[in-house]
């Protein structure tokens, strides 16, 4: 939570540079403006996060509701605000990096069912309160928001996706998996969607982790994530290794020296092979544990096989702009 509440921080720092609401310019030393920063107005609450930007210019994050108490996906572009709507629950978000400029932007969203197991899931670390309900991966596009697939389970998260129509991040299976730290109960999977509409993929973990997350997906195909233990299904030793999937295969890609947090994100568009890798020292640990005592705890079982699912959609209260030949071509792409 506390590297969620400094990247709202800074984003408030960022987006104070006016008062009314323009653009702020920021120049350098010969007078040129370097760059314009703009305030993203929220939904009626305090806090607004921008979280992604594509080719497009669609800023697209989280906006708090009056009351702060739940918050909404939120699209920001041509100085329009729009309310991406959620799957009937309270909470949604746009909350990773998403690379697509066709007019497809993939998050989160809360449904209006009670959670089977008590989890709190991973979304929870995302959303200004925590309410019981089950959460899903999910697209917006064409003006509809629409549920991923799960592998069995009933939680799921996205959140990277490409211009291939592919979408990356994990859901849970049927499986209870011994390594999770309760209130998680189920194992989750790294996974692709699409193309397809209800076509999923599942990735697999390296040798003797149980689970796995993936983070960002290029237009080659090539996906990064994490791969570990169930533990709380929100980072830590869920991510003990950063991974990069390419060719049906997962790889390794080391960390900075820390045993926990190891996040890769997307790179830059400059250098669509690179990827960002967070990795700390634990600085405290759970009940019981100790920094070099928890290798016993990265020994979990091989993982289950998925089982079918089915998806399930609702509309959403604001339209997702179509992306036009114009601004497609604009972007150097092809509209779809």
């Amino acid at each position: 939570m506390k590297s969620v509440n400094a990247r709202f921080l800074t984003a408030a720092i960022l987006l104070a540079g006016s008062s009314s609401g323009g653009p702020t310019l920021a120049s350098e030393d010969d007078g040129r403006p370097a760059y314009i920063v703009t305030n993203l107005p929220s939904l009626g609450g305090t806090v607004s996060s921008g979280n992604s930007l594509n080719d497009l210019g669609w800023a697209s994050g989280t906006s708090n509701l009056p009351g702060d108490i739940t918050q909404h996906a939120t699209l920001w572009f041509d100085g329009r605000r729009i309310d991406l709507g959620t799957l009937g629950g309270p909470n949604s978000g746009v909350v990773w990096p998403v690379k697509n400029d066709r007019g497809v932007i993939s998050g989160i969203a809360e449904t209006d069912a009670a959670a089977p197991l008590g989890e709190r899931w991973s979304c929870s670390a995302f959303f200004p309160s925590r309410t019981g309900k089950t959460c899903r991966g999910v697209v917006w596009e064409q003006g509809a928001i629409r549920a991923l697939p799960t592998l069995g389970g009933s939680n799921g998260f996205a959140t990277g996706s490409n211009n291939r129509r592919q979408v990356v991040g994990w859901t849970e299976t049927t499986m209870h998996d011994p390594t999770c730290v309760p209130p998680q109960v189920l194992q989750f999977r790294p996974v692709i969607w699409g193309p397809g509409r209800d076509q999923i993929e599942v990735l697999p973990s390296l040798p003797g982790d149980s689970v796995g997350a993936a983070t960002a997906i290029n237009d080659r195909g090539q996906v990064v994530g994490i791969s570990g233990i169930c533990d709380r299904a929100v980072g830590r030793f869920s991510a003990v290794h950063a991974v990069l999937w390419e060719n049906g295969a997962v790889v390794d890609i080391g960390n900075l020296g820390g045993v926990a947090w190891n996040t890769p994100m997307a790179g830059s568009p400059m250098f669509p092979q690179a990827t960002a890798a967070r990795s700390t020292r634990m600085r405290s640990c759970g009940p019981g544990e100790t920094a070099s005592g928890t290798s016993a705890r990265f020994r979990a079982m091989r993982s289950a096989r998925p089982s079918e699912s089915t998806t399930g959609g609702r509309s959403s209260g604001s339209p997702v702009p179509r992306v036009s030949p114009a601004a497609a071509a604009s972007s150097g792409r092809t509209a779809p």
